[in-house]
């Protein structure tokens, strides 16, 4: 950057691209605008602040709240902050400001909000029972009454309600795969391409694959359509759209993780990894990134003898085999051609490594391996 320019010059920059949701670019100028002593102003801490959030800078944008609130909380109201601090982590500090606000509906809705994330559900019901009917806003009126339907569900159904990471394990919670987390920061060491080319990637939701050592391993998530895996709202009470998991693996530090929002059934989690597995089979050069994912996965098949594995060969085509044998670094098969449920066997027994990566294992029935051998 020219670091001659102007104080006009640079507040139109930072402006403009934040205005365009460029926000590393707007906090380049602001930090800049800010070293150039051309002064400190309300509206531009407010720039940084949220860019800083945007880009799931948190631990910046908390020290920034800190000194907001010490020099410059007549020029803000405490509702505002005090939502900053809620999406940051910061859920102690949020209610402190939260509780100095006249109680109002506005209030209720936001200490709600509070409680729920600390578990503390019959609090946080009292609070949106009285913003359902209360709030001078319609919308939030709505809102108040999802949140009560959402702990309903919980308590009569189990689903999840949004929990402040904290809290939860102070209560005895552990993350678990299929856990669905929002986090404060993303390493870059999976994936890096992926990471760079995706807007405002630290700000969404990540799927848990699996957790090793503190390191958790996860997919995000979205509402936009992507050829991943869907997960229907129907199937959660408490999700009001479609999610889709994006293919490509990323890792985050345990103690990065900020709120648990949601837990994917057993079943959905099961066959999103096989779905995402056998797409990344298929592309498996586009998904270098994955490699542990798509090992991980292939490792994970259990087989035994007279079992039908199938691999796809070099032209992305699925061939079927019979496994004759077990062997300690491979299998002894046998192709087979399936069609429905007859199986014709075809050319001679050979050897399959265990190191090549699997497509899917069938395990037979008596009555299937019978008529195998009888051919």
């Amino acid at each position: 950057m020219n670091n001659k320019l102007s104080a006009l010059e640079l507040f139109d920059l930072m402006r403009s691209n934040y205005q365009k949701r460029k926000y590393q670019v707007a906090l380049d100028y602001i930090d800049q605008y800010i070293a150039n002593n051309y002064g400190i102003f309300d509206y531009l801490l407010d720039m940084k602040m949220n860019c800083l959030i945007k880009l799931g800078q948190y631990n910046e944008a908390i020290s920034l709240l800190d000194f907001i609130t010490k020099y410059y909380l007549e020029r803000n109201t405490l509702n505002y902050l005090a939502s900053k601090y809620m999406i940051c982590g910061e859920i102690e500090k949020a209610q402190e400001l939260f509780k100095q606000v006249s109680y109002d509906g506005d209030a209720a809705f936001n200490l709600g909000k509070v409680s729920s994330l600390k578990g503390e559900y019959d609090t946080a019901k009292k609070h949106f029972l009285y913003a359902a009917h209360n709030h001078n806003d319609s919308n939030f009126r709505d809102k108040a009454r999802f949140e009560l339907i959402r702990i309903s569900n919980y308590e009569r159904l189990g689903s999840y309600v949004q929990r402040d990471y904290n809290y939860y394990k102070k209560q005895g919670g552990k993350l678990r795969n299929g856990d669905v987390v929002y986090v404060s920061n993303v390493s870059k060491e999976v994936n890096a391409q992926k990471f760079a080319e995706v807007y405002n990637f630290a700000n969404k939701p990540y799927l848990i694959w699996k957790i090793v050592n503190n390191r958790v391993y996860a997919f995000p998530l979205t509402i936009e359509y992507t050829p991943g895996y869907t997960f229907t709202a129907h199937n959660y009470p408490n999700i009001s759209m479609n999610r889709y998991v994006q293919d490509y693996l990323v890792i985050i530090d345990e103690n990065d993780v900020i709120r648990i929002a949601d837990h994917i059934q057993d079943n959905d989690f099961k066959c999103m990894v096989i779905n995402l597995y056998h797409l990344m089979l298929k592309n498996i050069e586009q998904y270098d990134g994955n490699i542990a994912f798509i090992n991980s996965v292939s490792r994970s098949f259990v087989i035994n003898q007279n079992d039908i594995i199938s691999i796809l060969n070099d032209n992305k085509e699925i061939r079927y085999y019979l496994v004759l044998k077990v062997l300690d670094d491979s299998f002894e098969v046998i192709e087979i051609i399936k069609n429905n449920n007859d199986v014709t066997t075809i050319g001679n027994s050979l050897l399959i490594s265990k190191s090549k990566h699997l497509y899917n294992v069938q395990h037979l029935d008596d009555k299937m391996l019978v008529k195998i051998k009888n051919k």
